[in-house]
């Protein structure tokens, strides 16, 4: 008897797909051709304006706009590392960014436990990060200020819970 219930069930649901197909067929969206084009004249009578060419540099390649940029906020940028027993950050004193972070106690291949997952990183052409600012009226610190630390290696100490990386901004 529970086999006749589902031959039933999947006739019924072939019933309704061939309904829904000649459903489509009658009223569905028609298949619009495209429109012919216009008839033009032939690309060899078309004059083609003499463009000059660009100059060169002497390396053959142009600069990096963007590279040359962010130099000068790069070069001013101090690293700080912070490590606890789960992860270990990298943080940017320009904006604050946490530009690398590692969780330490899940490797990424349990045959090989000293490399741990990656959620932000800051190498090409993976780049993950986190830039935080705040918006407001008043001058506040965006990701493109930079702040102050006191020391560049911050550890959480055995069986502390907590670890602060204090990062100083000062309005201009």
């Amino acid at each position: 008897m529970e086999n006749v219930r589902l031959i039933l069930i999947v006739a019924l649901a072939m019933l309704g797909l061939m309904i829904w197909e000649a459903w489509q067929a009658d009223y569905g969206p028609q298949a619009v051709e495209p429109a012919p084009l216009a008839a033009s004249s032939p690309a060899h009578e078309t004059p083609v304006p003499n463009v000059p060419t660009p100059p060169t540099t002497e390396g053959g390649a142009m600069p990096d706009v963007q590279q040359a940029a962010a130099a000068p906020a790069a070069a001013a940028a101090q690293h700080v590392t912070v490590t606890t027993d789960l992860l270990e950050l990298t943080l940017s004193t320009a904006g604050g960014t946490i530009d690398d972070t590692e969780l330490r106690a899940y490797p990424v291949d349990p045959k090989v436990p000293d490399v741990g997952v990656r959620l932000f990183q800051d190498n090409p052409p993976k780049v993950y990060l986190f830039q935080g600012g705040l918006a407001g009226n008043v001058s506040l610190p965006t990701h493109h200020d930079l702040y102050t630390v006191e020391r560049d290696d911050f550890r959480l100490a055995d069986g502390a819970e907590q670890l602060v990386v204090p990062l100083r901004w000062r309005s201009p």
